[in-house]
């Protein structure tokens, strides 16, 4: 979780690009928010940076989603380069392949889309991007309602298929920051639409920090309001995070 514009599709992208090239696990990226164009220009961006620069040594500028989507190149150099490692990214045999579920994201057919490219793909990871999006036209449940019961279908699906399963949401700024402070804070009201999210699992922990707080490898563990978990008093960690862009939700392989 993270508020808006925390770099969560950046990070699902990361994830993703990640298990289909350096494991070779298949992928199924359910792109409801962002669209299948803009997935695929992300992967293509980050794949430009991990064919050229990590494994071959170059120091290439790096190219944006956004770029490649405007077809805006620096230079036709760098279009040609782009058109090998993105032939790469998609058609290297070593690499996991990638299930783009461009359906709409409806709560009566939703697991439905999830059995399918389990059972007739094989993958093993899937990511929703996002499920708080997810309606149902048929139902006079509220919103929250809709998303917290789609939320623990998709748990008793992973724990029957036993596959992994990423979808970010959101929380409020404010939420966090009380939450810090030592606020009571309630989490019906902390995520928004997302606040179903906070309230299903058992254990909910978060790490805040400031940007002077990052630059100085230190995060605050914070206790969230959950179902099974005694709340406790924060508690300041030290952590490296190396060459981490925080903002874009880009880790480093150590951290």
């Amino acid at each position: 979780m993270a508020p808006p514009k925390g770099g969560k599709t950046k990070f699902c992208c990361r994830v993703a690009h990640t298990a289909k090239v350096q494991y070779g696990t298949d992928v199924a990226f359910w792109p409801i928010e962002g669209g299948k164009r803009k997935i695929l220009a992300e992967l293509r961006a980050i794949h430009f940076d991990y064919f050229y620069n990590e494994l071959q040594g170059n120091n290439y500028t790096g190219l944006s989603g956004q770029d490649i989507l405007d077809n805006n190149f620096p230079s036709e150099e760098y279009r040609q380069l782009e058109a090998v490692s993105r032939a790469d990214l998609f058609t290297n045999p070593n690499y996991g392949r990638l299930k783009i579920i461009d359906e709409p994201l409806e709560f009566n057919t939703y697991i439905n889309h999830l059995k399918a490219v389990v059972n007739r793909y094989g993958v093993r990871l899937i990511i929703v991007d996002y499920l708080q999006l997810i309606t149902d036209k048929t139902s006079r449940k509220s919103k929250s309602e809709i998303i917290g019961q789609a939320y623990q279908e998709t748990l008793k699906f992973c724990n029957k298929y036993h596959v992994a399963f990423i979808s970010p949401s959101q929380f409020k700024q404010e939420f966090i920051k009380d939450l810090n402070s030592g606020k009571d804070v309630d989490t019906r009201v902390g995520g928004g639409e997302s606040s179903e999210i906070i309230r299903t699992p058992d254990v909910n922990i978060a790490f805040y920090g400031t940007p002077m707080d990052i630059e100085n490898n230190r995060l605050t563990l914070l206790s969230v309001p959950s179902r099974v978990a005694k709340p406790f008093e924060p508690r300041q960690v030290f952590i490296d995070l190396g060459f981490s862009f925080f903002a874009d939700g880009v880790w480093d392989q150590e951290g």
